[in-house]
């Protein structure tokens, strides 16, 4: 456990941040991630509540899901400009292409959310926990849906699923309290060919269930 740790500049010698080195660093609010690290694991700062901003250097490879879950007061996600692996938009972290969205900056303030045009992908995990969007804009050029990608969002309260989406993973919209209008903009023959995860959505239907207005059969 690392609860009192503040600030901490990880040596020029580390090349891995090992999974969950980090895990509960609750009273952490600032790193420093050398040029020399390539590697960042899974849950490396998994639950670092009070972490607001993280650059990463152009050296990084390689960031696993869910490196910064459960980071809540996390409000800026930086990469260098010159990295050849990642990007940021508005401090939220996507592949360099911009096809994949990894991870929405949980402890931004705003309530509503656009997903840019470019995305293909909502990696796994990306919104889960964050607290205070109410509605996020899906565009048509996604096709998948991550596992746990809105997990837990709690404010959550509407949200429409394009008919571009062809695979939604485990529990991408599990324990969203709030969850009250689930649209898709197909139809039910196409809402029908989505491949679709367990444990979708608390309901006795993981598929229909989900909805709240279904699709036509056209």
């Amino acid at each position: 456990m690392c609860s009192n740790l503040t600030n901490i500049t990880i040596p020029n010698s580390v090349t891995s941040i090992d999974k969950r080195l980090f895990l509960k660093c609750s009273s952490l609010t600032s790193v420093t991630i050398p040029n020399s690290v390539t590697s960042i694991d899974y849950g490396a700062f998994e639950s670092c509540s009070s972490l607001a901003s993280v650059t990463i250097p152009d050296s990084v490879t390689n960031i696993d899901d869910k490196a910064f879950i459960y980071c809540s007061s996390l409000e800026n996600i930086k990469v260098d400009d010159k990295s050849r692996y990642y990007s940021s938009i508005d401090g939220n972290l996507y592949n360099h292409d911009k096809t994949e969205l990894m991870q929405y900056a949980i402890g931004k303030n705003d309530k509503t959310f656009n997903i840019p045009n470019s995305v293909t992908s909502i990696g796994e995990n990306a919104f889960a926990t964050c607290m205070n969007l109410t509605s996020i804009a899906i565009p048509n050029s996604v096709t998948s849906i991550g596992d746990g990608a809105f997990e837990e969002c709690s404010s959550l309260t509407s949200i429409t699923i394009p008919n571009s989406v062809t695979s939604i993973g485990e529990s991408a919209f599990g324990n969203c309290s709030r969850l009250k209008d689930v649209y898709y903009s197909g139809s039910k023959e196409q809402w029908n060919g989505i491949s679709i995860g367990c444990l979708l959505y608390t309901s006795p239907s993981p598929r229909d269930g989900l909805l709240s207005r279904m699709p036509s059969s056209a």
